[in-house]
């Protein structure tokens, strides 16, 4: 039998947009043949595929322009944009620096303000200081010690700072040294540095300068003591055969010599420890206190060391202390005499008033540029 036909329904065929897909009336059979596939699968196949309907522009459409139309705030942002980016392009300079008034005739005056404030009472010997008013009882104590001191008193000074410190050093103790050569002490010199006896002998020819000693000074230089704790230990326990003689090969101990009633280090009447070194004044305190007896140990010191070696002059180690220029001035201040301390600390002081009173020109110099420049400043806005 026939198979009907089929029918679509209604709202179906509203649905197929056939009108739509069909060319215009009188170009489906002229074009529509025209048209041969070149690639693909249809390839060399005509009227295939319908061609396309030209489009009209849609009404309202503006075609494309190459130049936007800017408004002025656009134009003024574009035109900064192109300044950042030439901007990039070119090298920074660098500023060029402002000519400052040479500072020369300034270095020139300081210097010779401090050089003056130094010399000057060094050679006038002007006193710039006042007196003391309080003595340091460290200070008091090495001066008894030393006061009572019988004559002809055998005394064992030891050496033992380096050539940095002994300005300081010679400062502080010349004073000691030239009342014990007042008193016709008998003088033993010894050290443990290797540069201690030439700053012996720099020490005994600033005393002997000074030109106020009433006696020649009566000394042995025992020399250089090695081995450092172990020749410290030595020394205490037998002075005798640890130095046997001096630096001149002289025999100094036994009878006839000078220092025949010397036998061990509890017969010398005072000892005296120069040194800018906390620990070597440790060393010696530990090696020779067990063998000193009732024999007076005093330390004559650098005012850097001066705190380390405290602890030991508080315990009763130390029987005194002296310590720096402040010290050696209190000294001869106390001894009724004069020798470097005052000279030094006079020079000392000096120096400090004249640095003080130039920091004080110059914050002053400073302030009052400032207040000039910031009213040329407001000047200039006005």
């Amino acid at each position: 039998d026939a198979i009907p036909e089929g029918e679509l329904p209604g709202w179906v065929q509203e649905m197929q947009p056939v009108e739509s897909m069909l060319p215009p009336d009188g170009l489906v059979d002229d074009k529509l043949n025209e048209v041969v596939e070149n690639t693909g699968p249809l390839a060399g196949l005509a009227g295939v595929l319908p061609p396309a309907a030209e489009q009209e522009t849609l009404p309202g459409k503006k075609p494309y322009q190459e130049s936007p139309v800017l408004t002025g705030e656009q134009n003024q942002q574009v035109e900064l944009f192109k300044q950042i980016l030439s901007s990039e392009s070119e090298p920074i300079k660098p500023p060029v620096p402002e000519k400052k008034a040479s500072q020369r005739f300034l270095r020139w005056l300081v210097s010779i303000l401090l050089i003056a404030a130094v010399l000057v009472p060094l050679f006038t010997n002007f006193p710039l200081s006042a007196p003391v008013t309080s003595y340091p009882p460290e200070m008091i104590h090495a001066r008894q010690v030393i006061f009572n001191l019988s004559e002809d008193s055998p005394v064992l000074l030891v050496f033992d700072y380096e050539p940095a410190y002994s300005t300081e050093l010679e400062a502080a103790s010349s004073a000691i040294l030239g009342e014990l050569i007042n008193k016709n002490s008998r003088l033993a010199f010894l050290s443990t540095s290797p540069t201690g006896m030439v700053l012996a002998d720099h020490l005994m020819q600033t005393v002997l300068a000074q030109g106020t000693l009433m006696l020649d000074p009566r000394l042995v230089k025992l020399g250089y003591l090695s081995g450092n704790v172990q020749g410290m230990a030595d020394f205490a326990s037998d002075p005798v055969n640890a130095v046997p003689m001096s630096t001149d090969h002289l025999q100094i101990w036994g009878d006839s010599q000078l220092f025949h009633d010397v036998q061990n280090l509890s017969d010398f009447s005072a000892m005296i420890l120069l040194t800018e070194n906390s620990e070597t004044a440790r060393n010696w305190i530990e090696q020779v206190g067990g063998n000193l007896g009732t024999t007076p140990f005093l330390v004559v010191a650098s005012a850097q060391a001066e705190p380390m070696i405290r602890p030991y002059y508080e315990s009763g180690q130390v029987a005194g202390l002296v310590t720096g220029l402040a010290g050696g001035k209190a000294y001869e201040q106390a001894a009724g005499t004069s020798g470097l301390s005052g000279e030094y600390w006079n020079a000392f002081r000096s120096g400090l008033f004249m640095i003080e009173a130039i920091i004080i020109v110059g914050a002053l110099w400073s302030f009052l540029a400032s207040l000039r420049d910031g009213k040329l400043t407001r000047e200039e806005k006005v």
